[in-house]
């Protein structure tokens, strides 16, 4: 199995969806803070974004552009 597919795998089984749990907001919390320092709107580089966790930790007027780039497809399309 590559390793493209094994996250792929795990995205399919649901491996990776505790990230969205109330536990994890501080990692994207202090992300997120790291962030605000910056001069706006900043595009930002998610790699390994999985299905935008991020994304819901960042107000969208900070943003002029976001890609996000991910090894599993089932991740993405979410």
């Amino acid at each position: 199995m590559s390793e493209a597919q094994r996250w792929e795998q795990e995205y399919q089984d649901g491996r990776w969806d505790f990230l969205h749990k109330l536990r994890e907001a501080p990692r994207y919390g202090a992300i997120a803070a790291y962030l605000m320092q910056a001069k706006r709107p900043y595009r930002l580089l998610d790699v390994g974004c999985g299905d935008g966790v991020l994304m819901q930790h960042l107000h969208p007027d900070w943003l002029s552009g976001y890609v996000g780039v991910d090894l599993a497809q089932t991740a993405l399309d979410r």
